[in-house]
């Protein structure tokens, strides 16, 4: 889900996976530019790099790196 404001877009992610024989959940919110607001050569830039960036990889790494303690 994306939500616009002036100069900002705020992506909202929400993820499931099962870790460590737990379910968990992560919901993150990010605020990326609006790259429409700039001019060439900017503008190309700004979009090339939001390509490049995928939340999967990062939350991936996340959850990856989470340690489950049993009480």
């Amino acid at each position: 889900m994306s939500e616009w404001a002036v100069g900002t877009i705020y992506n909202n992610y929400e993820y499931a996976t099962i870790s460590g024989g737990k379910l968990v959940t992560i919901k993150i919110v990010l605020a990326e530019v609006q790259c429409a607001n700039y001019d060439d050569p900017k503008k190309t830039a700004c979009e090339q790099e939001r390509k490049k960036f995928n939340p999967d990889d990062v939350i991936g790494k996340i959850v990856g790196s989470f340690k489950f303690v049993s009480k």
